[in-house]
């Protein structure tokens, strides 16, 4: 039945000792009930409280929605009773000026708009601070902003000699790589189309460390092909790992995502175990708290991604992707990429060599020739388990 247009009030007044309290309750019932002191819970369908220390609105949590409408823009502010979120429809928060909006039990992070006497400049009446602490461990905060394509961040749009871009540490600066790397050692799976597959020996240390930091992924596909499209250059293919279960040929992985490339079968040994990582890959790095020596480093994290090459390039090219406003590809969507100078200084992974390389690129086939090259004389081969140094340099020009 429809609700009643009726709404009924009820005030009462109760002593004990010298505390008076009062509480009025609003009630909306169904049709054709009357309200009163013995309205109960299962009674209303929606209802206010006050009392002398609080104003609580849907007292019995029924599943009611709270809105407030604007003048041509409804549900501008909502609390959503089912969903329990509140959301803001078309309009805006406003945040007056030195007004902080808190985050947090204790407050500890905020976002704070300033008119003027900011930390950042004083003299310009336009200051953003987000501030993240914690009182709770020594003053320590973390902010993190994540996109699953882009952020940008851009300074200068006014155009005039101070679009400076600033970032500052007092620790080191890592500029981190996110990709996917193979575990070390093999299984044979078995997949039946499910979230769950069956290994064939227990996880190792450092796949235990991946799985409790949330970095284990299962690939679904051919672990040999480096393709985009079925290889591991495909990023659809690697499945998120969630937990695991047993021991030994009996480990079970229980997959965000069912299988659904790998047939139904037990398949040959190979590297199905991969891990997510965000490896540093470039430092800036100096004296800890003191303003004196400073490297740039450039550096393979072996324990997370294992060994790779690291290098410099310096390269002028042209990219027919179709896009680019002038060049000798204007216009084209091809690969055939044009590069009359790149200088590569590079090392390899689990070799002693430094090179120096030129190349040119011509309809996208490129043309290399080493000019400087470091290395062992007899051996290039160097590892962790086998270290080596070089002892010849090799030059390659007239």
């Amino acid at each position: 039945a429809a609700p009643s247009a009726t709404i009924t009030a009820t005030a009462n007044e109760t002593f004990s000792g010298d505390t008076r309290g009062g509480k009025l309750l609003i009630d909306v019932l169904p049709s054709g009930q009357s309200g009163g002191t013995g309205t109960t819970s299962s009674d209303r369908i929606a209802g206010l409280s006050l009392t002398g220390s609080e104003l609580v609105i849907n007292p019995d949590s029924k599943n009611l929605d709270f809105k407030v409408n604007g003048d041509t823009n409804t549900e501008i502010f909502k609390i959503d009773g089912q969903f329990e979120e509140t959301t803001i429809g078309g309009g805006g928060l406003l945040i007056k000026d030195d007004t902080k909006q808190y985050f947090g039990n204790s407050g500890d992070a905020f976002v704070r708009w300033r008119d003027s006497n900011s930390e950042l400049e004083a003299n310009i009446h336009g200051n953003l601070d987000i501030l993240v602490t914690d009182s709770g461990a020594s003053g320590k905060g973390n902010v993190r902003v994540r996109a699953d394509t882009k952020v940008e961040i851009e300074a200068g749009k006014d155009r005039d000699s101070k679009g400076d871009l600033l970032l500052t540490s007092f620790d080191d600066f890592q500029f981190r790589k996110l990709g996917y790397a193979s575990t070390d050692t093999t299984v044979s799976p078995t997949t039946n189309g499910t979230t769950s597959v069956t290994l064939s020996r227990s996880l190792d240390q450092g796949e235990t460390n991946a799985l409790n930091d949330e970095a284990l992924y299962f690939f679904d596909g051919d672990p040999t092909s480096d393709s985009s499209s079925g290889g591991l250059r495909d990023m659809g293919r690697y499945r998120f790992v969630t937990g695991v279960s047993g021991s030994g040929a009996s480990t079970v992985l229980t997959l965000e995502e069912a299988v659904s490339e790998l047939s139904n079968a037990t398949h040959s040994a190979e590297f199905y175990l991969h891990i997510s990582n965000k490896s540093p890959a470039v430092l800036v790095d100096g004296t800890r708290g003191r303003l004196e020596d400073k490297f740039f480093i450039i550096q393979n994290r072996m324990g997370f991604e294992g060994p790779v090459g690291l290098g410099l390039k310096f390269e002028a090219i042209e990219f027919h992707d179709g896009f680019e406003y002038k060049g000798t590809g204007t216009g084209q969507s091809d690969e055939a990429e044009e590069s009359p100078v790149t200088y590569e200084l590079f090392t390899e992974a689990n070799k002693n060599n430094f090179t120096l390389e030129h190349s040119t690129k011509t309809a996208g086939t490129r043309t290399t020739k080493d000019i400087y090259e470091v290395r062992g004389r007899s051996s290039t081969a160097s590892t962790v388990a086998s270290k080596t140094a070089p002892d010849m340099i090799r030059f390659n020009v007239d």
